[in-house]
């Protein structure tokens, strides 16, 4: 069982925590831990901690985590998502354990927020079929109008930003398809409306 199921909190605001408490429970087995940066260093801050993602002051949490026989480095500060999921594909051990879920432990649940993002990136990568035994990824392609109108519901997001130009680029007539849909359906108008879905 997931400890985030233990440790309740809003993923946004506590994400680093619950990774850094795992690497402290398994202190013996490293003297250094590299921890994978989720936004580039020009988007470092200290401002409104209570009110934003943990991971903006990343950087200076890693200096305070580090103890005298434990360095904690932020990995990955200057390349972008595409970048660090194009070198982690790579690996078969990435391919059989990739795990990004916030709602469902060991396997991807497809449809949380994290799912739905790393999904579509393994698709803007074409690495989909490379990643079946951690995602429902037959189902992602029968409705794919659900991600990608999520995607479009949220595309000024930091992180849907690039995927979703991609995806205007690369399929310009089904996001056009998206559009037209949210505008028909108001009940898509906010992202939280989207119909619930399951992967088998």
């Amino acid at each position: 069982m997931s400890f985030t199921r233990q440790f309740v909190g809003r993923h946004n605001f506590v994400h680093t925590y619950y990774a850094i408490f795992a690497v402290f429970a398994l202190k013996k087995l490293w003297k250094t831990y590299y921890y994978a940066s989720a936004y580039d260093l020009s988007n470092f801050s200290i401002l409104e901690t209570s009110q934003k993602d943990c991971s903006y002051y990343d950087l200076l949490s890693a200096y305070c985590y580090s103890v005298n026989n434990l360095k904690i480095f932020i990995g990955g500060i200057n390349e972008t998502r595409e970048d660090k999921l194009r070198i982690i594909s790579d690996s078969d051990i990435v391919k059989k354990y990739l795990h990004v879920c916030v709602r469902t432990f060991p396997r991807n649940c497809n449809i949380c927020f994290k799912c739905r993002r790393t999904i579509l990136e393994l698709d803007m990568i074409n690495r989909l079929n490379e990643f079946r035994d951690v995602f429902d990824i037959d189902y992602y392609k029968k409705n794919k109008l659900f991600y990608l109108r999520h995607l479009v519901i949220k595309s000024e997001n930091y992180f849907n930003k690039p995927i979703y130009e991609y995806f205007l680029n690369k399929e310009p007539e089904l996001i056009a398809k998206v559009k037209q849909d949210i505008i028909k359906n108001k009940k898509y108008a906010r992202a939280s409306a989207l119909p619930n879905i399951k992967s088998n």
